[in-house]
């Protein structure tokens, strides 16, 4: 692990393959996919394929389709849904974060964000993408006093054809990137370099 932490300061990143346990991930999709089934129900669509990639990928592209509305109910709703909160309690991920965070226990931290974020397609090949930006810059006020440290966890396999996240070695070190205010809020789309961008 003190080779993860080596790894962060120098490149601004890390990845930790198997930190969450497939039991749980199980469990939290079986809640998930409750909670669409639910929210198609209530929007008038009556999905009849039970298949799990349906299920996972296909029936929230639908629910979209349908229903903007429905859309923002279920980021909003599950973002605070207990199923969701209940990844911050395990202590296999609380003690890697302490580790990279040089917190001395899992008591020293604190979440102060936290997101379940759904990007479906918005048509057959248009991709939803979220543009370059710098997570510090929404936290800047906070991170001045304290170390702190974005964790991203992909729930499904991705490929940077289907979602992946891509960094910037090094970035880090570049001090704060200017964030403006646009419709979406404090997001600002950021040219930048992409050669050696991971």
């Amino acid at each position: 692990m003190k080779n993860c932490l080596k790894k962060l300061n120098e490149d601004g990143y890390v990845v930790i393959p198997s930190l969450i346990d497939i039991d749980r991930l199980e469990a939290f999709y079986d809640t998930y996919v409750k909670f669409l089934l639910n929210v198609a129900k209530h929007i008038g669509l009556n999905p009849t394929n039970d298949s799990n990639y349906y299920l996972r990928h296909q029936l929230i592209i639908e629910i979209y389709a349908k229903s903007s509305d429905a859309g923002a109910f279920i980021y909003d709703t599950f973002n605070r849904h207990v199923s969701f909160y209940s990844f911050f309690d395990d202590k296999k991920i609380l003690e890697v974060a302490a580790l990279l965070c040089n917190a001395k226990t899992i008591d020293d931290l604190a979440v102060t964000e936290h997101q379940f974020f759904i990007s479906p397609p918005k048509a057959e090949g248009d991709k939803n993408l979220l543009g370059w930006h710098q997570d510090s810059g929404y936290f800047s006020e906070f991170s001045s006093r304290f170390d702190s440290l974005t964790c991203w966890f992909a729930l499904e396999e991705c490929t940077s054809g289907d979602g992946a996240l891509w960094v910037v070695k090094g970035s880090h070190k570049s001090g704060s990137i200017e964030h403006k205010s646009n419709k979406f809020g404090i997001h600002k789309d950021t040219e930048i370099d992409k050669r050696g961008s991971v």
